[in-house]
């Protein structure tokens, strides 16, 4: 039995935080959280416009200051800014990935949440400590056998298949990427912090 459950509304019930993510890709991040932000009923609004394809970190910078400015006024205090971004082969590809980390700022509740291979690495945690990934395909094909093993004819697609997951399971990937992140290593070092932003969500539930 998960430990966190839906809380009822209440007329007079005094303001709870809004978490205002910038996510990277276009469909998966954006049905997890809009699916987590259901079952735990906390406010989750997204910068980035689904078909918006902006990967790149001078890109998803820009679009996170925009909306500072332009949505100055729905920003509370007490509200947190995350941008959330995939880490494969990202240090060798584009020189913003250090400026868009050192963005972070805690005082402002600005923070960056890294998945090393890529967003699908925080899915997986859901069923597995992922251990001993080879790469970024290595992660989806484990991925997609964990949700056959529910479904069998079940294939890996872009979609996040809500019907597999549980609040349950949420509490055992927080703890699986607790534990990851500290046994990563030279020969095994995938890791993602999307748990932090994913326990804060649960906090406030």
């Amino acid at each position: 039995m998960a430990r966190f459950q839906n809380k009822r509304k209440t007329a007079n019930r005094e303001y709870r935080k809004t978490f205002h993510i910038l996510w990277e890709g276009r469909v998966t991040e954006k049905e997890y959280f809009e699916w987590i932000g259901r079952k735990t009923g906390i406010v989750i609004r997204s910068i980035k416009k689904s078909n918006d394809d902006t990967t790149s970190c001078k890109k998803l910078l820009n679009l996170a200051e925009k909306y500072l400015v332009n949505h100055k006024d729905d920003i509370k205090r007490g509200d947190e800014i995350w941008i959330i971004i995939d880490q494969d082969n990202r240090n060798e590809t584009d020189p913003y990935l250090d400026q868009l980390i050192g963005w972070q700022d805690p005082t402002r509740k600005y923070f960056v949440a890294v998945s090393d291979p890529k967003f699908e690495y925080w899915l997986l945690l859901h069923f597995e400590c992922a251990n001993n990934l080879s790469d970024a395909q290595n992660c989806c094909d484990r991925l997609e056998q964990c949700c056959q093993k529910q479904d069998a004819k079940y294939k890996l697609s872009k979609k996040f298949p809500s019907h597999f997951y549980t609040l349950d399971k949420v509490e055992s990937a927080i703890c699986n990427a607790k534990k990851r992140n500290r046994c990563k290593n030279e020969d095994d070092p995938f890791y993602t912090d999307v748990y932090l932003l994913v326990e804060k969500i649960i906090g406030n539930s």
